[in-house]
């Protein structure tokens, strides 16, 4: 009766040893299709998300497709957009564009100072902040506390309320010949189409888009093509 309970005995333990062998195989295989399906769905949503931010601009859409090879490298969402923005915004060499006047603006009204701050970066060229090269600025800085007020440079109409990979939330005013260029805000509290006053609140001081931190870009816009503010708020003499 024993030899007979012992053979009984013995078949179980192999099923048992050779049941945890399966289960041990079987959640490795599941481990590694598990790791395989997150990096896959982990590289089409960076993917998707740089197809999302890029269409916002089409200039940078088609920085992204220039350099497509290189953002197919291991590298994080962060540093992809980090690259893009280097070449897009430095690869100029500081040239002057097309659109914009470097001789002093002389308008028949004088804008104000649309927040409280001191200029951080001025007009024209200047080496960019974060890709350290060279470039021309196509308005001025305003550093600023974050959530300060902006305010209406002239009395006018809005114009247009966006957002830009570049330039954050932004509203563009227009003013009769003149219009008015107010970015990075934080928030932006009117409509296109609302009339504002001189000196009304339309959004508040952010560091949305590329910003190094809160601050407010203001340009000025004459005939569609860009004039210097700081000429045109009185601030200094060309």
């Amino acid at each position: 009766m024993k030899m007979t309970s012992r053979r009984r005995k013995q078949p179980k333990k192999q099923d048992g040893f050779l049941l945890v062998v399966i289960a041990q195989m079987t959640l490795c295989f599941m481990m590694v299709a598990g790791a395989f399906i997150m990096s896959s769905n982990y590289s089409t949503t960076i993917k998707v998300d740089l197809t999302d931010l890029t269409n916002r601009d089409a200039e940078v859409l088609e920085v992204f497709k220039s350099q497509q090879s290189e953002f197919d490298q291991d590298l994080s969402l962060k540093e992809r957009l980090r690259a893009i923005v280097a070449r897009l915004i430095g690869g100029k060499g500081g040239e002057q564009p097309k659109n914009v006047a470097v001789d002093e603006a002389i308008l028949s009204a004088t804008p104000i100072m649309p927040t409280k701050g001191y200029i951080s970066s001025g007009f024209g060229v200047r080496t960019h902040p974060i890709s350290r090269k060279t470039d021309f600025h196509t308005g001025i800085d305003i550093a600023a506390p974050q959530s300060q007020t902006i305010v209406a440079a002239y009395p006018g109409e809005v114009l247009e309320v966006g957002q830009s990979m570049i330039y954050g939330n932004f509203v563009i005013l227009s003013h009769n010949n003149v219009k008015t260029k107010y970015a990075h805000c934080e928030n932006v509290n009117v409509k296109v189409g609302t009339k504002v006053r001189q000196g009304e609140k339309i959004a508040t001081v952010g560091s949305t888009g590329i910003s190094t931190g809160p601050h407010l870009h203001f340009e000025i816009i004459l005939k569609d093509t860009i004039v210097n503010p700081m000429t045109a708020l009185n601030l200094y003499e060309v």
